[in-house]
């Protein structure tokens, strides 16, 4: 699923995935102290909003334009700010900082790349991130 597929979904379907925050995503963002938190595939940014409400510091990573603009239309709507890059977490990660949290929801992979792209995120923020 490539960037065209992503654009083409989200502009024929706005708030694909609804604006509430994922449940597991919610239940476990919950039990935790807020600190960074980076949402790789993060589409809209229903989970973003969620945790930039809860005083989270929000760094979203999406490669659909139309899901990037729909997500920070929808953050000055809540009045919170998160920082959105638009790039493919297979290619593109958004510059080296110290994560406490790196949540994968709904984040599509093929089998194949998962394995890949999860030693990407560990070796470029760090070995003591948490992973939702």
């Amino acid at each position: 699923m490539n960037e065209s597929f992503w654009n083409k979904r989200f502009e024929e379907q706005p708030l694909l995935y609804g604006v509430k925050p994922n449940a597991f995503f919610k239940q476990e963002l919950d039990k935790l102290r807020p600190g960074l938190i980076l949402l790789p595939g993060e589409g809209e940014g229903r989970n973003a909003i969620y945790a930039a409400t809860q005083d989270w510091g929000v760094v979203a990573l999406d490669q659909s334009e139309v899901a990037r603009e729909n997500a920070l239309r929808f953050a000055r709507l809540h009045g919170v700010v998160i920082d959105y890059f638009l790039g493919d977490a297979l290619l593109y990660l958004p510059p080296a900082k110290h994560f406490d949290v790196i949540a994968l929801i709904y984040f599509h992979l093929p089998q194949a790349m998962r394995k890949k792209i999860h030693h990407k995120f560990i070796k470029r923020y760090g070995q003591g991130v948490r992973c939702l």
